[in-house]
């Protein structure tokens, strides 16, 4: 995803210039260190801008709980104008965490069940990259190729997970497989024009998940 820090005031010496320069840098670690020595200096003052670049740094360190609080810190300050970029951040965390199901349930002697949680948090990836196009006026191309990723994804999770049942009798019809198609449905028909917006001042740096 190209991930777009948002606090706009920079000052030298300060532990949130200190963040942006680490995050640009591709030193995640670093830039939730300083991040969290800003929110400590700033308390009840805090930005949004500053909680939601806290949360985007914690996602790329896949610690995901602190990545959750800070995107909620980042909305309930924020309200709608961050309410799309919370949504798309769920999305991808909760694509990091159907990955890292998948890896645990492809393990030997998995069974069905096991497949069941990556399934699940795939789908509520999708649910949150549709809800980032909603939430958004104009179209956004990173939403939209999340989703079609986590799509495949769920395609090979779903066949994995028929793979791992046990033999059945002829006789008992075997469940079909979910069709992702119904979750694409919910992503077309938004053909919009492509927003080349950023923030004034804002680093890009180039990020899937």
């Amino acid at each position: 995803m190209k991930a777009v820090l948002l606090t706009l005031l920079i000052l030298a010496g300060d532990p949130l210039a200190a963040g942006l320069r680490a995050f640009r840098a591709g030193d995640a670690r670093a830039a939730l260190a300083a991040f969290d020595q800003a929110l400590a200096r700033d308390g009840e003052t805090a930005s949004a801008a500053l909680h939601y670049d806290r949360a985007l740094a914690a996602l790329h360190c896949s610690e995901w709980d602190a990545a959750e609080a800070s995107a909620q810190s980042a909305l309930d300050r924020g309200g709608i104008a961050f309410a799309a970029r919370v949504a798309f951040l769920r999305g991808c965390m909760a694509a990091q965490r159907a990955e890292a199901a998948a890896v645990l349930a492809a393990q030997a002697g998995a069974i069905p069940a096991d497949w069941d949680l990556a399934l699940a948090r795939g789908r509520s990836s999708l649910d949150a990259f549709a809800l980032a196009l909603d939430q958004r006026e104009n179209d956004w191309p990173e939403a939209r190729r999340n989703a079609a990723r986590v799509m495949l994804r769920l395609e090979v999770w779903q066949q994995a997970r028929t793979a791992a049942e046990p033999p059945r009798d002829e006789a008992t019809p075997k469940p079909q497989p979910a069709r992702v198609e119904e979750l694409l449905q919910r992503l077309e028909g938004m053909e919009r024009p492509l927003d080349s917006r950023t923030a004034p001042d804002a680093p890009t740096v180039e990020r899937d998940w």
